[in-house]
């Protein structure tokens, strides 16, 4: 009777171990995926512009295209984020237009830029975004034109340059690079090309200009703004010497105004 006893302790034990053992395993991962999805599905996107394959990277859209394909691209150049949407905006140059995405690659709208007086849309070269949403986008006919968050035009200026010794808001080079900044709470707008950087308001009003010469800038051409103690840098980026330019009030290139 006892060795009986003791047999079914140690069975009911081994179980008890059995179904421990089981229980700490884990049984499902913490992350389901089907089988036939890239990633992490966002429910919120219907129909994604992804073109390529699904495969360990989906956070990407486009593909060459013909200008009847929405959503897809011929040498897309110039891109910009609205910070308060999260729009994406990209020129979308070999197509003569703008495109406009949410974060996700969803495409939310676009446009063309037809000059008054012209039949032909013009290519845009770069494109920014100011502090209140207003997309700017340089074309290869040295202009600049501002528009709505939703493609609506508002203004335009700019012209080739006739004079290299002056600065009116006229430039020298239809490959004109632009980038956004808010000073004292207003939005002003940097533009590089050809060794040359000026600087207007929201509206096209010119503030000033400078040609920096072949010891400084040459090529001038992407450029960004960063702020030190509420007081502007910018960084130009030359693709002929090689070298980033960092002009401010304090450490500046030798005659350059002050931001």
């Amino acid at each position: 009777m006892k060795t009986k006893l003791w047999l079914a302790f140690v069975v009911c034990m081994v179980l008890v171990g059995i179904g421990y053992a089981e229980v700490a395993q884990p049984v499902v991962p913490l992350l389901q995926v089907s089988p036939s999805a890239p990633g992490i599905q966002r429910p919120e996107i219907s129909a994604p512009l992804f073109t390529t394959k699904p495969g360990p990277n989906p956070n990407i859209w486009g593909g060459t295209a013909a200008s009847s394909d929405l959503g897809k691209f011929n040498n897309p150049q110039g891109i910009a984020i609205d910070k308060a949407s999260g729009m994406v905006y990209v020129t979308d140059k070999g197509n003569n237009r703008i495109q406009k995405f949410d974060r996700y690659g969803v495409l939310k709208g676009g446009w063309k830029i037809i000059p008054q007086g012209q039949s032909a849309p013009v290519p845009p070269t770069d494109i920014t975004v100011d502090k209140n949403g207003n997309v700017y986008v340089s074309c290869e006919d040295s202009h600049i034109y501002k528009y709505s968050s939703n493609g609506n035009h508002v203004g335009n200026w700019g012209g080739v340059r006739t004079d290299y010794n002056s600065f009116n808001g006229t430039f020298s080079n239809n490959n004109i690079f632009l980038t956004a900044a808010v000073e004292s709470n207003k939005a002003y707008i940097y533009t590089s090309e050809d060794g040359n950087i000026q600087k207007f308001d929201e509206n096209g009003v010119f503030q000033w200009g400078k040609g920096y010469g072949r010891n400084n800038l040459v090529f001038s051409r992407g450029l960004a703004v960063g702020h030190v103690n509420n007081k502007s840098i910018l960084y130009v980026a030359d693709s002929y010497i090689d070298k980033i330019a960092r002009i401010s009030r304090e450490l500046k290139i030798p005659g350059c105004p002050a931001l």
